[in-house]
Formats: C-alpha cells, sequence, structure tokens
C-alpha cells in the first residue's frame, strides 16, 4: 500500500517536475529508508520498524512510470512508431524485471551476508546496488532538457 501511495505522489509530481529529477532524488530518499529500516530492525521496536517499512514503500522509484512519462513528452511529435517501440521495450524491461528481480534479490542478500558475517550485511549491499543502478544513471545526465527543446524526430 506505500508504494502505491508513494506512486501517487511522483505520479503526480511528474506533472511539474521532470522525471529524471523525481527517479534521482527518490532512489537516494529510498537508499537512506532502507538504512533507516535496518537500523530500525535492530535497535527499535516494532512500531518504529513498520514507520521505516512503510517509509521505504513511500520512496520506492516508480522507474517504469517515470520513463513511460519521460518518452511520451520526448515523442511528442514524433513517429507514432517509435513511441510504440520505446513503450514496448519499456514493458517488456518491466516484466523481465519481476522474473529476474527475486533472485537477484535473494543473492545480493545472502551473498555479502555470508561474507561479512553480519545479519544486515546483505541487505546494506543491497541498498548501496540500488543507490548505484538506480540514481547514478540518472545523475550522470542530472540536467533536465529545456521546455521549449524540439521533440524528436523520425530521421536519423
Amino acid at each position: 500500500m506505500a508504494i502505491a501511495a508513494g506512486g501517487l505522489v511522483l505520479g503526480t509530481a511528474a506533472r511539474w517536475i521532470r522525471p529524471r529529477r523525481i527517479g534521482f532524488w527518490a532512489a537516494v530518499a529510498n537508499a537512506a529508508a532502507i538504512v533507516l529500516l535496518l537500523v530500525a530492525s535492530r535497535a527499535g521496536g516494532p512500531a518504529t520498524v513498520v514507520a521505516a517499512a512503510v517509509l521505504v514503500g513511500v520512496t520506492q522509484p516508480q522507474v517504469g512510470p517515470l520513463v513511460r512519462v519521460h518518452w511520451s513528452r520526448w515523442f511528442r511529435g514524433a513517429d507514432p512508431r517509435l513511441a510504440r517501440t520505446a513503450m514496448s521495450y519499456e514493458g517488456a524491461a518491466d516484466e523481465a524485471s519481476f522474473v529476474l528481480g527475486p533472485a537477484l534479490v535473494g543473492a545480493l542478500l545472502l551473498v555479502p551476508t555470508a561474507a561479512l558475517g553480519v545479519a544486515q550485511g546483505g541487505p546494506l549491499v543491497g541498498a548501496a546496488v540500488l543507490l548505484v543502478a538506480a540514481a547514478a544513471p540518472l545523475a550522470r545526465r542530472y540536467t533536465d532538457l529545456p521546455s521549449h527543446e524540439e521533440p524528436a524526430s523520425g530521421s536519423g
């Protein structure tokens, strides 16, 4: 429920703020929330753990919708086949993440925990991987497109 609520907030914000900026800050906030959840699981009571878990859900980066918003702006006025191809790729990549994601999460949790000998080793490495994997590509080109930029054309 927290992910759904956070998705509504991020989706609404995407009307006024560029998706790249929203995705970057959501990834940073989510990594911090994961670390907070790990700290709460060691030192906090049940209510603190639940509150931290809700914060993790609310700050979950909504990559799929943000990519669709970005591409719909990018391909406005261009050949509709380009937009359909981009949306098809995004949908396939999104579905692949649902299939491969659980196995990757399992490996990220098991291997570092065993190697570090600390119960929170895996989740800490997972938070770091999330931060790098989600925020770094967005930060690479953090500057937004100017609002007067011409849409992409079909010619290349």
